[in-house]
C-alpha cells in the first residue's frame, strides 16, 4: 500500500470568492483516493477556520464549524449551501475529475469581509484504507477582502515543501533477531530525507 500524496493546490482570487484546484495522487491509482482535506487559516489549527474535506465517492463537501469538531455537508449540484463565520461553500460550485493516479478537485469558497487577509494552506490527501499524506503547508495566500475590487493574491503558494512518506516496512524473523526494511520516499529527492532521534 502506498499513501497518497498532495500534488498541488491552485487559488484564484475573485472578490471576495477563492477557486482552489487541488490535485492529489495516489501510486495505487486516483480509484484508490478518498478525498482531500483543505484547512485555511493563519496558522495550523481546525478552530475559527475555513476547514473543508471533499469526498470523492459521494461528490460532496464538508465543512467544520467554528470549534473544528462539528461538520455539515452539502451534495454536488445542489442548491444550498454550507458555512461558517469564516466562509461558505454552495453545492453549484464544487466537482472533480480523475485520471491515472491523480484526482482534480475544484472548489469555490466565498470568505467573510472579516477573516480576508493572508492565510497559510494546509491540504491532506486520504485513501479508501484509511492512509493520509498527513496535512502539507502548501504557502500563504491572500484571501477575498469582501469587495468586488479585492486586490489578486500577493504570494503565490510554494508546492516544494512536500513531507515524505513511508511506503513500507518489510520485517524478517531469524530465531531471536528481526531485520527490518524500511522504504521512505520524498518527492524533493532522496537527499532531503533525514533522520530524526
Amino acid at each position: 500500500e502506498v499513501a497518497p500524496t498532495v500534488s498541488s493546490i491552485v487559488p484564484v482570487n475573485s472578490g471576495n470568492q477563492t477557486t482552489f484546484t487541488v490535485t492529489v495522487s495516489d501510486g495505487n491509482g486516483s480509484g484508490d483516493l478518498a478525498g482531500a482535506n483543505v484547512m485555511v487559516n493563519a496558522a495550523y489549527g481546525g478552530a475559527n477556520a475555513c476547514w473543508f474535506y471533499y469526498n470523492l465517492s459521494t461528490a460532496t463537501v464538508s465543512l467544520a464549524d467554528n470549534t473544528g469538531s462539528t461538520w455539515s455537508s452539502v451534495a454536488q449540484g445542489s442548491g444550498a449551501s454550507i458555512s461558517n463565520s469564516q466562509c461558505s461553500i454552495a453545492g453549484t460550485g464544487f466537482g472533480a475529475a480523475k485520471s491515472g493516479n491523480n484526482a482534480t478537485i475544484t472548489i469555490a469558497v466565498t470568505f467573510t469581509a472579516n477573516f480576508a487577509g493572508t492565510k497559510a494552506l494546509f491540504v491532506a490527501a486520504g485513501d479508501n484504507e484509511s492512509e493520509s499524506s498527513g496535512y502539507q503547508n502548501m504557502g500563504l495566500w491572500a484571501v477575498g477582502s469582501g469587495s468586488g475590487s479585492a486586490s489578486p493574491a500577493t504570494t503565490t503558494p510554494t508546492t516544494s515543501e512536500v513531507a515524505p512518506v513511508v511506503s513500507s516496512i518489510v520485517p524478517v524473523n531469524n530465531g531471536n533477531r528481526t531485520t527490518f526494511t524500511v522504504t521512505v520516499s520524498d518527492v524533493d529527492e532522496a537527499s532531503t530525507i533525514t533522520t530524526t532521534p
